[in-house]
């Protein structure tokens, strides 16, 4: 649809952002799942697949290492 292949587009990406397009996506993924944790009581199980995520392991790994904490902590510093 851009008219760029993919290569491309990953360079391009990459010179405005300096990240890769998965780092992208899992950034946006994370924000998302942080305001589901915080604004709704839908279980962690759950929140992972509704924000883009294919497996828990690989969600609470990416959410982990981009916020410092797992999303269950998360969760219960967001409701002190």
């Amino acid at each position: 649809e851009l008219g760029l292949g993919e290569a491309a587009l990953s360079r391009l990406v990459n010179q405005r952002y300096g990240k890769t397009i998965p780092q992208l996506l899992n950034e946006y993924r994370v924000q998302d799942a942080q305001k589901l944790l915080t604004e709704t009581d839908v279980p962690v199980q759950n929140v992972f697949e509704e924000s883009g995520f294919n497996s828990i392991t690989t969600f609470n790994r990416v959410f982990k290492d981009l916020t410092g904490v797992s999303p269950t902590e998360f969760r219960t510093r967001g409701k002190v």
